[in-house]
């Protein structure tokens, strides 16, 4: 009902911006909620004679170039961030394989070792299982603020078309979200299990590393 109200307002009134005031103290999450998906933008909290902290929200009337132009950049973003996080992974496959088949050369040696030519490979062993364990470590990393990117590229994308919905748009990116199930359409799970690759293959090279500390 209250979203109706606000739409028949919004729709009616087209010279000036629309001002809010909320109470913000406790802070109320689903009006945040609300004013954010119809399109209402923090403009300033202030703290009137009562003593109670409001909110004052402003919404202004779209511009649908401008709308389509933002929406465009957006997804724009969303592609961008999604394609660098793969070609982070790609890129941490290939020093992965490289290092390991470094470690394996530099073990697998034929022939009878002497004393100081195993010390020296064991050595050399243990600099690469460093050098493999600090790069999953930090590819882990990059690739996990690189998911929150991509997250805040989407929640951008998505609260855009809730917007452009109001005005005879289509969600396309947050489609069938609000959907039972459908919560794992806000976070891609695929965008855990990049992150968790690289963890996984630290824990190979700390185990390796114990193996050639014991030996």
């Amino acid at each position: 009902m209250a979203s109706r109200l606000y739409h028949h307002v919004l729709e009616q009134w087209s010279t000036s911006p629309v001002i809010a005031a909320v109470v913000s103290e406790p802070y109320n999450e689903a009006s945040t909620l609300f004013h954010r998906k119809l399109g209402f933008e923090e403009l300033t909290r202030l703290t009137p004679p009562d003593g109670k902290q409001r909110m004052v929200w402003v919404w202004r009337k779209p511009r649908e170039a401008m709308l389509q132009a933002q929406y465009a950049v957006a997804i724009d973003l969303y592609k961008h961030e999604d394609t660098t996080n793969w070609h982070k992974l790609n890129n941490f496959f290939y020093i992965t394989a490289g290092l390991a088949a470094a470690l394996g050369f530099t073990l697998g040696k034929e022939g009878e070792p002497t004393r100081s030519m195993e010390e020296i490979s064991q050595s050399l062993a243990m600099v690469i299982c460093v050098i493999g364990l600090g790069s999953a470590l930090a590819f882990s990393q990059m690739l996990r603020y690189g998911r929150r990117y991509l997250g805040a590229r989407k929640r951008a994308a998505m609260e855009l078309e809730e917007y452009m919905a109001w005005h005879g748009g289509q969600r396309i990116v947050g489609r069938e979200t609000q959907a039972d199930g459908n919560a794992w359409l806000k976070q891609s799970p695929t965008g855990l299990i990049m992150m968790l690759l690289p963890v996984l293959v630290a824990l190979c090279w700390a185990a390796m590393i114990g193996i050639l500390i014991v030996n």
